[in-house]
């Protein structure tokens, strides 16, 4: 959990400071091109930290079990 917080902080932080440039600058083109860039790194991160806890959530905690509610 500690790490996906960091990790989107840090992105989100580049990623809104990069945008407000492009646009003060007046290069909305530009500003446009990073908020998909954005939008397709976050999809990238969130798909890879899902699968890294999918894949390792047995072995980090072989004792969990999923239970029906």
């Amino acid at each position: 959990m500690l790490m996906t917080t960091m990790s989107n902080g840090g992105l989100g932080s580049g990623v809104a400071s990069a945008i407000a440039r492009a646009i003060g600058a007046g290069r909305h083109t530009e500003a446009d091109a990073l908020v998909f860039h954005a939008l397709v790194l976050a999809v990238i991160m969130g798909a890879s930290f899902t699968g890294g806890i999918l894949a390792g959530g047995p072995v980090l905690w072989p004792h969990a079990r999923h239970r029906a509610a």
